[in-house]
This record gives structure tokens, C-alpha cells and sequence, in this order.
């Protein structure tokens, strides 16, 4: 609230509801098939012990804070790896979900019991433990192919060494990958997609053409004189546009396209592109003003 002034999150300017093409609830099943080898198949019984009174008495605050969350799933779109809007409450379904076991009565005899419920657990303690390493496995293996859905930012870390090394550090650099390469650059860093950029995220929120939104956003951006403009293009199926038509499989975000087009017609200067893991070029563009 100190940061923006607002009561509200960035995020809820940045990512309006319809943002990446779903609205309503395809976006909370989206959100939660996305995120189901990550914990959000422990949710499937809760639904049935909020029947029971004494169970939904007893863990109303954990609940409560669950179904806000998962409001907030249904608002917002997310297309990458891991379900990480599910993440924030990925601790309390656990507890939720075994103190839900724990509160089943049994028919069993008293020794019987106590050997189901720890068995119970390690069964689905090693589904959990076996679903998040089979989902990481996949994903590092697709990162490659599909980087747009990862952001392995270690990947990402010689690229900030380099600026850092190359420019002054009153430099001033636009991205839309906000982490390893302002962390690492230690320079002042202009978000494209304004999730640290208050004055985006409203243009975000409150135009829905992308053209539109994309033109006043690269107009804002410029306006702020960054030095050096980073973008970044996929050697993929991404349903891009072509930067270059020399090079078809490389593409850019229609926002992207749009800021290159602005950067040109400015002045800016495409001093060099560096591969960024095996399908992905980080475009390193540099204004023609002094820094």
C-alpha cells in the first residue's frame, strides 16, 4: 500500500480478468489443472467435509483464507509451469487435507487404525512427493521448447553480469522480465508488462484492445527515456509475431513488436542479440542518446 498507494495489488491492474484469453471460471480450472501435480488434488475432498459443521467450525479461518484464494484463481489467468497462484495456500490444503483424514472415523479395529492412518499418509505424502518431481522432471526438460512458461531465470544471470560489466550504472533498462537481470545489473529497471510499474498495470487495466494498450504502453515507456531496451524472442510454435523475416522462427510478443517499431523509428540501435538457453535471444537495443 506504501509502494503503489493503492489498497489494491499491482497484480489486479496487470492481470485483468481476460487478460491471457479466459475469463470466469475456466480461469480457477485452468489455474488448478495447471497446478494439480503441485498439491491441487488434496482440495477434491474438502468440498465434501464442509458438510460437516464441527469440521467447518473448527478449521473456518484456514478455509476462508483457501476459498479467497481461490476467488483470486478465478480472476486471473496463468499459463506457466507449477500453478504458482496456487502455491500461496499450498500449506494450509495440506494441513486442511490431513487433518480431514484424521478427523474420518474408521470401522476398523483399534490396531488396524493405527496402522492405516500413518500408512495412509506415506502413500499420499510419496504421490505428492512423486507428482512435483514427475512435474519438475517435465518441465526442465520442455523449458527449451516452451521457455515462455518456466522463466528459468538462471539463465538469465550472465546477461544482468554483462550490462553491469558493458554500461555505466546510472544506466536505465525496459524488460518485461523483472529478477535475475535487474538484480544482477544493479541498474533502474522500466517493466513492460507492469507488474513493478504502477502506471502499465492502469494502462493494462483499462484498455482491452492490444493494440491499443500496447501503443500507450510503449508510449509511456519511451517517455521515460530508458537507455538500452531488452526484448526477447522464441525459437518455438509461439504464435508470435516475425522480427526478423530472415529469420522466421524467431518471434516476438505482439507488445514486443510494438515496442521494437517505437525503438526504431526513436533512434534506438540493435547492438546484439545473446542467446538465452537453447530456443530464446535476448535483443539488446541501445538509444542513440548519450547515457
Amino acid at each position: 500500500m506504501w509502494y503503489y498507494s493503492d489498497i489494491f495489488p499491482n497484480t489486479f491492474y496487470a492481470k485483468p480478468q481476460g487478460t491471457f484469453g479466459e475469463s470466469g471460471y475456466s480461469v480457477l480450472f485452468s489455474n488448478l489443472s495447471n497446478s494439480l501435480l503441485s498439491g491441487s488434488f488434496l482440495l477434491i475432498p474438502l468440498p465434501f467435509l464442509l458438510l460437516r459443521k464441527k469440521y467447518m467450525y473448527r478449521n473456518f479461518f484456514p478455509l476462508m483464507f483457501c476459498v479467497a484464494q481461490l476467488f483470486f484463481m478465478s480472476y486471473a489467468g496463468d499459463w506457466m509451469a507449477f500453478g504458482r497462484f496456487f502455491f500461496p495456500i499450498l500449506p494450509i490444503v495440506i494441513i486442511l487435507f490431513f487433518s480431514s483424514l484424521s478427523s474420518v472415523r474408521l470401522t476398523f479395529t483399534t490396531s488396524k487404525s493405527k496402522i492405516f492412518h500413518p500408512l495412509l499418509y506415506i502413500i499420499i505424502l510419496f504421490i505428492f512427493s512423486a507428482s512435483n518431481a514427475y512435474q519438475t522432471e517435465r518441465t526442465l526438460t520442455s523449458q527449451d521448447e516452451f521457455p515462455f512458461t518456466v522463466m528459468n531465470s538462471s539463465q538469465l544471470v550472465h546477461l544482468g553480469k554483462w550490462l553491469k560489466q558493458n554500461f555505466p550504472p546510472e544506466t536505465v533498462i525496459s524488460l518485461r522480465r523483472q529478477g535475475a537481470i535487474p538484480y544482477y545489473s544493479e541498474m533502474k529497471s522500466i517493466d513492460f508488462l507492469g507488474l513493478t510499474e504502477k502506471n502499465i498495470a492502469e494502462i493494462i487495466y483499462r484498455e482491452k484492445d492490444i493494440q491499443k494498450r500496447s501503443l500507450r504502453s510503449a508510449e509511456y515507456i519511451f517517455n521515460l527515456k530508458p537507455d538500452i531496451i531488452i526484448l526477447f524472442s522464441f525459437k518455438s510454435d509461439f504464435e508470435g509475431w516475425i522480427l526478423n523475416d530472415s529469420f522466421p522462427e524467431d518471434k516476438l510478443s505482439y507488445l514486443e513488436l510494438t515496442i521494437y517499431n517505437c525503438a526504431k523509428g526513436r533512434g534506438y540501435k540493435h547492438m546484439k542479440y545473446i542467446c538465452v538457453g537453447k530456443t530464446e535471444k535476448a535483443h539488446i537495443l541501445v538509444s542513440s542518446e548519450p547515457m
